[in-house]
């Protein structure tokens, strides 16, 4: 049993000895959450965004809440995935909406190095008149919700 622990204990040593370069220098790796919201002005556009975000594949998938207190009121819940990629020194993601009837959204993102904060713009198609509702947004980094 003492061998057991002796060996849990080595490899999880050995395995925050192989991170701790990579935390060190403000990139994240492997599996891990990014999540962001908007402080949207009053009438404006709010923007929730939850992901997991799979660095070794740059690949991003989770779900966009938008909601705005308009008449009628906006209130729009969508799965997102999509890809990234590095470029001077930032994340640039294109995420998208399943295409379903009615209701779909893109977004084209630039993330910056540490997965703090974004800043892009948004298409959203709903199955109401008007059309595309389009938008630019700002977002920070927040906790993600369980």
């Amino acid at each position: 049993m003492r061998s057991a622990l002796l060996l849990c204990s080595a490899v999880l040593l050995t395995a925050g000895l192989a991170t701790a370069p990579a935390q060190a220098q403000g990139r994240k790796t492997g599996t891990f959450q990014a999540c962001y919201s908007n402080k949207a002005m009053p009438g404006g556009v709010s923007v929730r965004l939850d992901t997991v975000v799979v660095a070794p594949e740059k690949t991003m998938s989770g779900q966009v809440r938008m909601s705005q207190a308009v008449n009628p009121p906006l209130n729009v819940t969508l799965p997102v995935k999509g890809s990234y990629t590095d470029r001077g020194g930032r994340h640039l993601a294109k995420l998208a909406s399943p295409e379903m009837p009615g209701r779909r959204v893109t977004m084209d993102l630039v993330i910056s190095k540490n997965w703090k904060a974004a800043t892009g713009a948004y298409t959203l198609w709903l199955d109401t008149p008007g059309g595309a509702k389009k938008g630019k947004v700002s977002l920070r980094g927040m906790p993600c919700q369980p």
